[in-house]
């Protein structure tokens, strides 16, 4: 059984799930049982690969063999789930895991949650956000900046901002992700013309339109020495442009020069308008 997970984990590893899934298959062949250990290695395999629906079959032959899933194995298939955004069943695992007696973990969270950022399904995200602080289980950078994205393609801003202040309130230092989704939010959100700040990443509480949101909020991250990349350059240069703030789009064009940022598809065609 040893040799047999250390082949399907390195499988797993590159990426190779068709090659796992036939080393499972050679194992009930040659008469040796697979333990938990196997199939979770096996779905994980599955889940890198893209392929939700072998990771579920596996899953539910360990149920018919009754191979008790350990957290491992459902983080695997949730995580599954998310990559082709399959939200749904990725919410169905979890519930799944409460009814098996299986505690989820950080890792069991950040899946769902990101499964649910994928789905558009920012209500969720929000409620296993609450969920965790229920359990006790602490939210790292990676659950906020999904449960911000989330809400930033839910066209929801204004919770996408709270979800960033609640990360500030927490000692969470928000990443390149984290910001690129509130400027984002903030850039889908332009024709609103006036709004309240409330969190340290600006200067204290103000108004502004959302061209002015999405500045500040790029300065909070030359601040915080994140470095802004081509994408998060590009959202924010947009919104400049949707509010008519050419002098504004130019400054952060030229910026994106002296930092040797290179230019997205979005700050290059604005350049040529």
């Amino acid at each position: 059984v040893i040799a047999f997970n250390a082949a399907i984990s390195a499988c797993e590893k590159s990426q190779q799930w068709q090659e796992a899934l036939g080393l499972l298959d050679l194992m009930k062949r040659s008469d040796t049982t697979p333990s938990v250990i196997t199939y979770s290695a096996a779905i994980s395999a599955c889940e890198k690969g893209g392929r939700w629906r072998q990771a579920l079959d596996i899953l539910e032959i360990m149920q018919e063999l009754r191979v008790a899933p350990n957290v491992i194995t459902f983080n695997s298939a949730i995580s599954a789930c998310g990559t082709a955004e399959n939200w749904q069943v990725a919410l169905q695992l979890l519930a799944a895991m409460q009814l098996q007696r299986v505690v989820p973990d950080i890792v069991t969270y950040n899946a769902a949650i990101n499964a649910c950022e994928k789905g558009r399904q920012w209500q969720q995200a929000l409620h296993l956000l609450g969920r965790m602080n229920q359990q006790m289980l602490t939210p790292n950078v990676v659950t906020y900046s999904a449960t911000i994205s989330a809400c930033s393609k839910g066209n929801e801003w204004q919770k996408a901002l709270g979800a960033l202040a609640t990360m500030q309130e927490s000692k969470v230092l928000p990443n390149l992700v984290s910001f690129g989704a509130i400027i984002s939010a903030c850039s889908r959100n332009w024709q609103t013309q006036q709004v309240r700040l409330s969190t340290d990443v600006g200067n204290g509480e103000g108004a502004g339109v959302q061209w002015q949101r999405a500045l500040v909020l790029l300065g909070g991250m030359h601040r915080r020495s994140v470095e802004p990349d081509a994408t998060t350059y590009g959202t924010a240069i947009s919104a400049c442009e949707q509010s008519a703030e050419l002098r504004q789009g130019l400054q952060l064009l030229r910026e994106m020069r002296l930092q040797r940022v290179a230019q997205s598809a979005s700050s290059a065609a604005w350049c040529l308008a």
